[in-house]
């Protein structure tokens, strides 16, 4: 009877587990995550913004969901000062250093912590 109960149960966290993490990365031009977002990858490369987001004149905001971090780079391939922005992300990039003008480059990748 206690294996009746515990098997199902031990199943039902196993499937928890397995199920992948809701994480998401949206780049805002504006401050106050406004303006049309472009998803950004979160795959531990770098990726330099005019490629990626030819549209995107400057980063505004970035939304973080789940666990993630973003760097963000002020030149080209992911060189140059660095501003790091962990999960939830950043709502007004305009008043932190002037980084929305500055930011050239982002590498998204999965949170140090959890890694």
């Amino acid at each position: 009877m206690r294996f009746q109960i515990l098997a199902p149960a031990a199943l039902l966290a196993g499937l928890a587990s397995a199920i992948p993490t809701n994480t998401s990365i949206a780049i805002f031009p504006g401050s106050g995550f406004g303006g049309d977002s472009v998803s950004w990858p979160m795959d531990a490369k770098c990726h330099d913004i005019h490629d990626q987001a030819p549209k995107l004149d400057l980063v505004g905001s970035i939304r973080l969901k789940g666990d993630v971090a973003c760097h963000l780079y002020d030149e080209l391939n992911c060189n140059g000062n660095t501003f790091d922005i962990p999960s939830p992300g950043v709502i007004n990039l305009v008043m932190i250093m002037k980084w929305a003008k500055r930011a050239q480059s982002i590498m998204c990748e999965k949170s140090a912590q959890n890694n």
